[in-house]
């Protein structure tokens, strides 16, 4: 049975994020950040960090740092990439599968 999801639904959004960096990394391309924006993954900043903390929590990507200040969380994106971890979660996990077909 497939499973139907909406287009913010958070594995919808990481499937976008790690099948665009490991295009990147495979076709030896720079990353173009503004790409996996918030605005540009029509989302909310505060899902949007939520899903970017995920990503480093669980190891998915390597090189995306979080920066805690008074003013709240920041990231800084410029040397993400797809871990090991990340691209076999990309083609192993069953709903990251359903997603890919």
């Amino acid at each position: 049975e497939v499973m139907r999801m909406a287009s913010n639904d958070y594995f919808v959004i990481v499937h976008k994020i790690l099948t665009y960096l490991y295009e990147c990394l495979k076709s030896d391309k720079d990353i173009d950040f503004t790409l996996l924006s918030s605005e540009s993954l029509c989302i909310g900043e505060k899902y949007y960090q939520y899903i970017l903390s995920s990503l480093i929590s669980l190891g998915y990507v390597d090189g995306l740092k979080e920066v805690k200040s008074i003013s709240g969380i920041s990231f800084t994106i410029s040397g993400m990439r797809i871990s090991p971890k990340g691209i076999y979660f990309l083609f192993c996990d069953d709903v990251m599968k359903q997603l890919n077909s």
